[in-house]
């Protein structure tokens, strides 16, 4: 490499660093530029007077004094400055967040218009329905008397058969408290089973079945309701 295309790197070399310094160096004044701006606008003891350091026409002139206006409820004058705002930018986040600010303000003035206002900037539409709501059946949270009455026990219990089976010692005693028409009827037989023959050689022929009773009673009741 010969010394003049050595010297022509180097130089492009430094004009290359010194370029970079001095884009760095830019950036970094306008970000203290801008937080001192907001340092200023915020810690101001008249705000009007430290938004006349603002360019008019620019995004930040519109957003400080559209925040101003909406800080002390200057509504007409904030009206105005959107309406400005969104002419020269149509599309502005910052401007936005002013809007959004602004429905969440007049909540309590106006709820409606506010979740009215969510609704449609959110796109919520809020139509879900429980699962299962069509098929619900409400259930009564206290029995029918006429259903757990004792009447209403004791006819079932007599329904379902003819006799008087269906109830319990503690219920016949209840039952027969009630005076029902009862029909009773006692019936006795004897008999005295012989043995005529088992076997040819058989002990037993000619004498009583022991397995046999002699004596049988039996008794019925006839109900009527």
């Amino acid at each position: 490499m010969s010394k003049i295309e050595l010297r022509w790197i180097c130089r492009h070399w430094i004009i290359a660093l010194c370029a970079l310094i001095v884009m760095s160096q830019s950036s970094s004044l306008i970000a203290q530029q801008d937080v001192g701006f907001i340092e200023d606008f915020a810690l101001a003891s008249d705000r009007e007077k430290a938004l006349q350091l603002l360019i008019p026409g620019t995004e930040d002139y519109y957003y400080f004094h559209a925040l101003h206006f909406q800080n002390e409820r200057k509504l007409k004058e904030l009206n105005r400055i959107l309406g400005e705002w969104k002419n020269r930018f149509r599309n502005s986040g910052k401007r936005k967040q002013i809007e959004n600010r602004e429905a969440l303000f007049r909540y309590s003035d106006d709820p409606e218009a506010t979740l009215a206002y969510l609704r449609r900037e959110m796109g919520l539409t809020l139509n879900h329905q429980q699962e299962g709501k069509a098929r619900e059946v409400k259930y009564p949270s206290t029995l029918d008397p006429k259903f757990v009455s004792w009447k209403s026990f004791l006819d079932d219990a007599l329904g379902r058969s003819s006799s008087l089976q269906n109830l319990q010692t503690s219920g016949f005693y209840r039952f027969l408290e009630g005076d029902p028409k009862l029909s009773t009827s006692v019936n006795y037989a004897y008999t005295d089973a012989i043995i005529d023959k088992e076997a040819d050689d058989s002990s037993m022929n000619g004498k009583t079945n022991p397995m046999t009773s002699k004596h049988n009673i039996s008794a019925s009741a006839i109900y009527s309701l």
